[in-house]
C-alpha cells in the first residue's frame, strides 16, 4: 500500500490519520500480524508522520 497527501494538504494531521486508518483497516484485515513500514529518510515530512502514529 502507498500513501500519499498532497502537498497543499500537508502539515494538518491528514497524513497521521491516514496511517492509523491503514493500521486499523490491516488489524481488521489480518489480525494481530505486524505492520511494516518503509520510508524514504529524505521525506521527512512523512518520518515525522509516521513517528506521530506510532512508528
Amino acid at each position: 500500500m502507498g500513501i500519499g497527501i498532497r502537498t497543499d494538504l500537508c502539515s494538518k494531521g491528514y497524513g497521521s490519520r491516514v496511517v492509523r486508518l491503514a493500521v486499523q483497516e490491516s488489524r481488521h484485515l489480518y489480525g494481530a500480524k505486524a505492520v511494516y513500514l518503509d520510508v524514504r529518510e529524505w521525506n521527512h515530512r512523512a518520518v515525522k508522520c509516521y513517528a506521530l502514529a506510532g512508528f
